[in-house]
């Protein structure tokens, strides 16, 4: 087989101890080094910080003459959204509320790097999420989400599954594209029209994960007079309504001519209202700690 490594970052990726991560292989047949392609490019993109956002290749191996291929990349230490919302699901909790806005604070921070890095991941979806769960025990509640510190830059997501990513720099400048390459609850407002589209179709995506964060189900839309588009499960009155309002206007009614959203801000508007109030942390790292549990107890999460 021919073998393509990334010896040099290699140890970037290693453990504290020094030894190599366990390491997950991803078996695609015909054979799809496309995929690597991506994680070098990202690779070389993504400043340090920003590679927590994304399990990053080490190897690819193509199998007999394109028939097949293997991506080797880390372990990531946690479960998919899928995952995580159907173990709800299937305990009968409510969402909680804190949760949805660390993780779609987080994967809209994923989103700006990777698009910051000119790449749009074009399959977004609970299924390519990995949320991080590590042990929250030593999480330092009094320090404030945005800044990353106590802990807190541990726990959020990572994105997986670029296969049908796309290199906007493969292109020329300006060029949109044409396609309905995801699923049909995933599938922009311009996909659904006919329209062109760029980063549109993750900040779209993004939208529907932050839905099935807090209904447990995928988002299903509704147009008002004036051509917006909005969720149609209504918020419940005890959440944060104007922020949520705000956040999934912006993800998915992207003007035709406009600029794109600004996911960084975005998700600094998430931190900040979690940051607004010491308790907000507090009943976090609670929630963080009853989740680890309970996918500890599921099966889902391994006991170390």
């Amino acid at each position: 087989p021919r073998t393509r490594g990334a010896d040099a970052d290699a140890g970037a990726d290693a453990g504290a101890d020094g030894e190599a991560p366990p390491l997950a292989a991803k078996l695609s047949a015909p054979a799809n080094l496309w995929e690597w392609s991506v994680h070098c490019a990202l690779r070389e993109r993504l400043a340090a910080p920003a590679r927590r956002w994304v399990p990053l290749a080490l190897a690819a191996h193509d199998l007999a003459r394109g028939a097949s291929s293997v991506l080797l990349t880390p372990v990531v230490a946690g479960v998919t959204m899928q995952q995580l919302v159907n173990e709800e699901r299937r305990q009968a909790r409510q969402p909680d509320e804190g949760l949805a806005l660390l993780y779609t604070a987080d994967l809209l921070g994923a989103l700006a790097a990777l698009h910051g890095a000119g790449l749009i991941h074009a399959d977004l979806k609970p299924d390519n999420v990995m949320v991080r769960c590590p042990d929250p025990a030593d999480l330092d509640a009094a320090a404030p989400l945005g800044s990353g510190g106590g802990g807190w830059a541990a726990h959020g997501v990572c994105l997986v599954d670029f296969g049908r990513a796309i290199d906007t720099r493969a292109y020329p400048a300006g060029t949109a594209f044409r396609s309905d390459l995801i699923a049909d609850a995933f599938e922009s407002v311009e996909m659904r029209e006919g329209r062109p589209w760029t980063y549109q179709v993750d900040s779209f995506a993004a939208a529907c994960c932050a839905h099935f964060l807090l209904h447990a189900n995928y988002m299903e839309l509704d147009r008002d007079g004036a051509g917006f588009h909005r969720p149609r499960a209504a918020l419940k009155r005890y959440w944060q309504t104007d922020l949520w309002l705000d956040l999934f206007d912006a993800l998915i009614n992207v003007p035709a001519q406009g600029p794109q959203p600004d996911l960084g801000a975005l998700a600094a508007q998430l931190h900040a209202h979690l940051d607004g109030a010491a308790r907000h942390r507090t009943d976090l790292k609670q929630a963080l700690h009853r989740q680890f549990a309970q996918l500890q107890e599921s099966g889902l999460l391994k006991r170390r």
